[in-house]
């Protein structure tokens, strides 16, 4: 029998294990990263959060956050806007009404803000407006700017009235620039974006940047006017040029894709128009083009004049949805879902096809209003319509999880809804994020059995082994702090929809952590992490394995 020295040293270990596993999963747990009403830190004493802003926050695989909100005075008048990031309990203000704004004259100040982003070292990016000595906030010549995560907080990356980086001197980010809604930040705290260009002629170009502050490198730009080498639309002939931009996307290579437009010789509107770009494979490369032949479909069906925002990950693949057109191609066709490397996408779905996990007879709708999103394990989810066999609004909603080219339901309109009663179903669906694990998280609405307003939404993710939990519902109880729970009023994600490697801004994390926003029938509101289906630390089962072999071979040599 086990002497009782190592019996203790065992229990000893075992204790330390768990509570090192319990400590840094805490499964289950919802802990609050802020909630009004709270003292906002970096701010004087009585200075509290007021509203927080529902979409603008982000969470990295650190579990670290950071978000905008506005701050009040022990009055409750509302007195400035910030952007905090960190963790719960350590968070720093970053950015706020009326602070001096870095990498410009003194006395410029922030002035609203814009998109936000976070890097893998907890630095926040942002977008924002600016005020102050200067500053030309009727015609914004030179009232925007987007900042990049640096050591020291943030750094200026571009403002509108600044010379272009990568292009001639006197080229200047035009009014109203850089666009605040294009900005993306990867891991390792690289931006990426797109914005006007002033030539001091009558008429603006448009460029898209990608890089650190003070390193941005030129990405492409349109040659409407004035064409050259870098207006050039790669893959395309000579005298085909950039016309416009959509906003990039950003892999952790720093890798850029995005939708462009076309102008120049040989261009038809609504015909060649617009295509894809990606850098995945070291270098800018056409991925797809409107007039072309669309891979997976029959000879004479092409791209039509409709791309989508592509999604993009580590390795460089990318997928996206886009419009048909051509021989067989009707209004229960038209549309379609790509992924794969910039050499050859293949096709995954296309609409008018059956719908896996559905009845015969039950098809894909389009790809209409769809945006996948792909993690690094190439991997695609996708929310879309249906039609067909017994469809009808109750039931014509799915999310699909695509792995090895094979895509399967995870969920479906008019079907029960996990940790609900009986009788309660899904209502309508929203569209899903995606880690590398292959968990997704998505909200819905409910509908069914004693479902009324008050408690007709939640919150999914599916754990490890692709089972979906419920992490939050309207009408629930929420400990937002030790002893003080609140009813939910409502909740939300951040709606940024992304695969943890395209430099959208993430609310489920690689980890399994989803951060998510509610507010409470007290009128109070907050941001807040859960736990519930993050991947257990390794760590301590690791330890175990090391340490109790070995206090057994040091039993059996006592006992011999």
């Amino acid at each position: 029998m086990m002497n009782q020295r190592l019996k203790e040293m065992v229990s000893s270990v075992l204790l330390a294990s768990m509570l090192s596993i319990a400590g840094l999963a805490q499964a289950g747990g919802i802990r609050t990263v802020a909630l009004s009403g709270q003292q906002a830190p970096g701010l004087p004493s009585g200075v509290s959060y007021d509203s927080i802003d529902n979409l603008w926050y982000v969470l990295n695989d650190a579990g670290q956050t950071a978000f905008l909100a506005t701050y009040a005075d022990s009055s409750s008048n509302v007195i400035g806007a910030g952007l905090w990031a960190g963790t719960s309990g350590s968070l720093a203000l970053v950015a706020g009404s009326s602070v001096q704004a870095p990498g410009t004259p003194s006395g410029v100040t922030f002035n609203g803000f814009g998109k936000i982003g976070i890097d893998q070292f907890g630095r926040a990016a942002l977008s924002a407006a600016l005020a102050g000595p200067g500053v030309d906030t009727n015609n914004e010549t030179n009232s925007q700017g987007i900042w990049a995560p640096s050591t020291s907080g943030l750094a200026l990356a571009a403002r509108a009235g600044n010379q272009a980086a990568g292009l001639p001197s006197g080229v200047i980010y035009g009014a109203g620039s850089p666009d605040p809604f294009s900005l993306v930040t990867n891991k390792p705290g690289q931006v990426a974006f797109y914005s006007y260009l002033n030539f001091n002629y009558t008429y603006q170009e448009q460029g898209l940047w990608s890089g650190a502050a003070g390193s941005l490198r030129l990405v492409a730009r349109t040659g409407n006017q004035i064409p050259d080498s870098t207006s050039h639309a790669p893959g395309t002939p000579s005298g085909v040029n950039f016309s416009t931009f959509t906003s990039p996307v950003l892999n952790d290579a720093g890798e850029t894709a995005f939708v462009g437009g076309l102008t120049g010789t040989g261009i038809s509107y609504n015909v060649n128009d617009v295509g894809i770009w990606s850098e995945g494979s070291g270098s800018l490369a056409l991925v797809a083009r409107a007039g072309n032949h669309a891979p997976g479909t029959a000879s004479g069906v092409n791209y039509g004049s409709g791309f989508f925002p592509p999604a993009l990950n580590n390795a460089g693949h990318i997928a996206f949805a886009a419009i048909l057109t051509g021989s067989g191609v009707d209004n229960t066709n038209f549309t379609g879902l790509w992924s794969g490397d910039s050499t050859g996408p293949a096709l995954v779905a296309r609409g008018g096809s059956q719908a896996p996990g559905t009845p015969s007879g039950v098809k894909f709708r389009d790809f209409y209003t769809s945006q996948p999103v792909l993690n690094n394990a190439d991997q695609i989810a996708v929310w879309t319509f249906l039609t067909g066999a017994g469809v009808d609004s109750t039931n014509d909603e799915g999310i699909w999880l695509e792995n090895s080219g094979a895509l399967a339901l995870m969920a479906r309109s008019g079907s029960h809804a996990p940790g609900t009663p009986s009788g309660v179903n899904y209502e309508y669906l929203t569209q899903p994020d995606i880690n590398d694990a292959g968990q997704i998280a998505f909200a819905a609405s409910l509908t069914g059995s004693g479902v009324n307003s008050t408690n007709d939404s939640g919150i999914w993710v599916t754990d490890t082994a692709g089972v979906l939990e419920l992490i939050a519902r309207e009408g629930d109880l929420l400990e937002v702090a030790p002893g003080d729970f609140r009813t939910i009023a409502s909740l939300s994600l951040n709606g940024l929809l992304t695969g943890n490697s395209d430099g959208r801004g993430s609310d489920f994390n690689n980890a399994g952590q989803l951060a998510f926003w509610a507010s409470f029938t007290d009128g109070s509101e907050g941001i807040f992490v859960s736990n519930a289906v993050a991947t257990p630390e390794p760590a301590a089962l690791a330890l175990l394995s090391i340490v109790l072999p070995a206090l057994f071979r040091r039993y059996s040599r006592t006992r011999k």
